[in-house]
């Protein structure tokens, strides 16, 4: 069991049960015997990449220098490609696409931040960087690598919510420095990450046609001015409603981007039970999309 920030129980061992699923992480990736370099690229194993102490003795050095020689030392290391297996080192060589996003969470508490992000059903794996002050983490997001990007925002947004600061842009071709950690985190059944986050450059007066559209604009306005346009728990289903009746699950991302502005509320805190109780509000035929601009409406006159 886990426990978040609002003493939420988070019940994560059915995560862990390696036989019941096929393990997202057994696939191959390009090697670069280092960052730069004119080698053509090695295939190698995911899962067996992540589990190597080929180089850990070169790990346990970089751990104890200056940051500046770190820089130095990093530079020699191998490094890999998450998001697919490349021919050359820039994006417009991607052979395949393995579909699975790697994030960084840098200098940060790493144990009370690996306690949040194990209990997210969508984290594959999650380590140690190879300085030791940050984590890594391996998100496995929808097929279509043109929603790469949209993935990435969307996740970008939802962790904030957990108190999660992701570092760097989306970039398809992120390299990921050999590194070790005797406590990581494998998840073999992750789920898939599905929420996007659409671009938000759109002027204010100009009003969309699509309520996909509309919907992100709003919410993008209120998460500026962080306000629980919710109110209340009865608020807080109400609009998860209202979502549901427009877009069906395709919302969850709308409503995981509310719920983020419910801090205090230890049941919006919770990411399982806000998937839970999304997918209750299927059940509420009487509400529509209306009402969510109503509230919106409230709070942005």
């Amino acid at each position: 069991m886990l426990n978040d920030n609002n003493g939420t129980n988070i019940d994560i061992s059915h995560l862990n049960d390696a036989k019941k699923y096929k393990n997202i992480l057994d696939v191959s990736v390009s090697c670069f015997a280092y960052k730069g370099t004119k080698q053509p690229p090695k295939e190698v194993n995911l899962l067996v990449w992540l589990k190597s102490q080929k180089y850990r003795q070169q790990i346990e050095l970089l751990r104890t220098q200056p940051k500046h020689i770190q820089k130095a030392l990093k530079s020699t290391l191998p490094a890999i490609t998450v998001a697919g297996i490349f021919a050359a080192q820039h994006t417009d060589a991607m052979r395949t696409y393995t579909a699975l996003m790697s994030i960084d969470i840098d200098n940060v508490d790493t144990e009370a931040i690996r306690q949040k992000l194990c209990g997210l059903p969508y984290i594959a794996y999650c380590g140690l960087s190879c300085s030791g002050n940050g984590l890594w983490a391996i998100v496995p997001v929808t097929s279509d690598k043109e929603n790469y990007k949209p993935h990435f925002e969307a996740l970008k947004q939802e962790l904030q919510g957990y108190g999660i600061k992701i570092d760097a842009l989306p970039d398809l071709m992120r390299f990921r420095f050999y590194s070790f950690d005797d406590n990581a985190y494998f998840n073999p059944g992750a789920e898939i990450y599905t929420s996007m986050f659409l671009p938000a450059a759109i002027e204010n007066h100009y009003i969309p046609n699509d309520k996909f559209t509309q919907v992100h604009l709003q919410l993008s306005k209120i998460e500026k001015l962080q306000v629980d346009i919710c109110e209340n728990y009865t608020g807080w289903i109400t609009l998860g409603a209202a979502l549901y009746s427009e877009f069906g699950e395709n919302g969850l991302g709308f409503f995981q981007r509310l719920s983020a502005l419910r801090p205090a509320d230890a049941q919006a805190a919770n990411p399982e039970n806000v998937k839970r109780k999304y997918a209750l509000c299927a059940k509420m035929k009487r509400v529509s999309i209306a009402t969510f601009f109503f509230h919106t409406k409230k709070y942005l006159l």
